[in-house]
């Protein structure tokens, strides 16, 4: 069964949260994003949705109203 979404997310660092997530989810890098301001991972397996990091120069705002810091993407 194929996954129709992404999830986004803001990160100051993608390819150091990427290998994070990648390893504590069994997903393994999408090929094609490996530049320093962006990353993908996916499940090997094609059942969980890709995660996508996207590097964003702010820091963490406290307000959430005012900074989003994931996405939900349908594709």
């Amino acid at each position: 069964m194929a996954t129709f979404w992404t999830l986004g997310c803001d990160a100051h660092d993608p390819q150091r949260i990427a290998a994070f997530w990648a390893l504590a989810l069994g997903y393994v890098k999408e090929s094609g994003f490996d530049e320093p301001d962006n990353a993908s991972i996916v499940d090997p397996d094609g059942r969980g949705p890709a995660i996508s990091f996207l590097k964003v120069p702010e820091g963490k705002i406290a307000e959430p109203r005012t900074g989003r810091r994931m996405h939900l993407a349908r594709g």
